[in-house]
């Protein structure tokens, strides 16, 4: 599904800014999973690491490391201890933003990516969980920890099939979830930029691109190549809300407002703040964050 097809020519101009998200999740032994995110950036390449345990995702060591960050003055990195304990789950909100506050906005991102990668994982681990049947585990379990969380989540009755139903041809062993979030910025001949990202995990898979001249998103455009239910392609119609929005202080949480909140689409606003974040880095090309 597209929206607003924009006729500026296409991706022309120089490239100003690049930025990767790679997120991977394995089970590296029956009771323990690996959740690794990357961070490969025109201003910062870092890494985090979250190992938990498969049954109850109770955290067991936490890390970060920066090894290049143009201009920020942050880099090194350390074995996050007040993470330990924590169950890499929705409720890790609080504790992540701790962490964000001592160490700053990238450890907290990729301590943030593991944990969402973990949740994403899930789907494979029910008979850890004491669940019988995948069945069983998305009627009494899944469906009620996503209740509202998404267009999907908010309107079961509508939807066509069910999570195992869509992901039936999917083969998994040990890799359970990958992830994968790019971000290009290009500056046209006018001065305007001109930032396109893409989304790609072992489920979804998704592009957006914005115009932006003079800090203002002028025009806008996204579709699906994969998605769970035709539900979800309908949130693309509420990328129009950021028409005319000044992306130079955009918070995470008003994207998501922008993009519907429990009607829209997690997905969306996760690679919506990962192009807005890339934008904002290009003028001026301080690269500050990532």
């Amino acid at each position: 599904m597209e929206i607003n097809r924009s006729n500026d020519g296409g991706c022309c101009g120089n490239i100003n800014y690049h930025s990767n998200i790679f997120v991977t999740v394995r089970r590296i032994s029956p009771e323990l999973l690996l959740a690794q995110s990357v961070l490969l950036s025109t201003g910062c390449e870092a890494t985090a690491s979250i190992t938990a345990n498969t049954a109850d995702f109770l955290i067991q060591e936490a890390s970060w490391e920066i090894y290049r960050s143009s201009g920020s003055g942050e880099g090194g990195g350390r074995t996050v201890t007040e993470l330990t304990g924590v169950e890499a789950y929705f409720d890790a909100d609080q504790a992540l933003r701790a962490v964000g506050e001592k160490d700053g906005d990238i450890p907290r991102v990729l301590l943030t990516e593991c944990v969402k990668g973990i949740i994403q994982a899930e789907t494979y681990l029910f008979q850890d969980k004491g669940f019988p049947t995948a069945e069983i585990f998305e009627a009494t379990s899944m469906n009620k920890s996503y209740a509202g969380s998404c267009r999907l989540y908010s309107n079961m009755e509508r939807v066509t099939q069910t999570w195992y139903q869509y992901i039936a041809d999917r083969k998994c062993g040990d890799a359970l979830f990958n992830l994968c979030k790019t971000a290009v910025v290009r500056m046209a001949e006018n001065g305007i930029f001109i930032a396109e990202g893409g989304f790609i995990d072992s489920f979804q898979e998704l592009s957006v691109r914005l115009t932006v001249a003079d800090g203002v998103v002028s025009d806008l455009n996204g579709e699906f190549l994969r998605a769970p239910d035709q539900i979800c392609l309908g949130n693309m119609a509420l990328l129009n809300s950021l028409m005319g929005q000044n992306i130079a202080n955009l918070t995470e949480r008003q994207v998501e407002t922008y993009c519907g909140g429990s009607q829209g689409c997690s997905h969306i606003v996760d690679i919506v703040n990962h192009i807005i974040n890339a934008l904002q880095q290009t003028s001026p090309k301080q690269y500050l964050k990532f």
